[in-house]
């Protein structure tokens, strides 16, 4: 028995990330986001570029098995996934002004993603939408200035939805991508808020309510008579 104990006790520590993180270990990408993206959420795409732990974790994504995932945890491991891959599909092209630059960038280019072949379209909208409508748009980050910032951590499962809440609080606050004129009641909003219309209407009921909400407001009513323009979008590398 004391044998045994000491066997439990070193395999405990030796795997002790990987518990820690729950049943996919995050750790690599952690690290590389904490190393090569600043505080303004733009990417030192030569630091992925040159990292053998970036492939590492590449290789880890596509051999992840998401079986007895709960539903944070698939929403974890996917808004990570999309963002380690969207740098990924960056680097296979570069050099690149903006993701633009790529024909059909998000739809013809597919990755290994725990046993699948899924482009970054189909990891938004055939699996990260189905857990989370509304606030991945604020974890899912294009590789364009205009997206909402990369953070320098990764996603937890514990933690997902409440840091998509604070990424969505500071993106609308971010006076690059969103402005409230209140002396005119006008409402300079991303084209996320455009192209995702129906979504943020079917979780708050108005674009103008989702903006309340969204940004915190005490009165969840107050921008209601506000005019909505939409700022156009930059697709320019969120490259530092």
């Amino acid at each position: 028995m004391k044998y045994k104990n000491i066997i439990l006790g070193l395999i405990i520590v030796l795997f002790a990330d990987t518990f820690a993180e729950g049943i996919f270990n995050h750790a690599d990408f952690d690290k590389l986001l904490s190393k090569f993206v600043d505080e303004n959420g733009l990417v030192n795409y030569e630091g992925f570029k040159n990292s053998a732990q970036f492939e590492k974790y590449l290789s880890e994504i596509g051999d992840a098995n998401l079986k007895g995932f709960t539903e944070d945890e698939k929403l974890a491991f996917y808004i990570n996934a999309y963002n380690a891959l969207a740098i990924k599909n960056v680097l296979n092209h570069s050099p690149i002004k903006s993701p633009m630059d790529v024909e059909r960038f998000f739809k013809d280019y597919k990755f290994k993603v725990a046993g699948e072949q899924l482009s970054l379209d189909e990891i938004e909208y055939q699996r990260i939408e189905k857990i989370e409508l509304v606030l991945m748009h604020f974890g899912l980050v294009c590789a364009a200035v205009s997206c909402p910032k990369l953070l320098s951590e990764v996603y937890h499962a514990d933690t997902v939805r409440e840091m998509l809440k604070k990424n969505a609080k500071v993106f609308l606050s971010d006076t690059t991508k969103n402005q409230i004129d209140s002396e005119n009641k006008v409402l300079h909003l991303s084209e996320i808020f455009r192209w995702f219309k129906p979504a943020f209407e079917k979780e708050y009921g108005t674009l103008n309510k989702a903006a309340a909400q969204l940004s915190n407001q005490k009165n969840k009513n107050i921008f209601n008579d506000y005019k909505i323009v939409f700022n156009k979008y930059n697709w320019k590398l969120n490259k530092q």
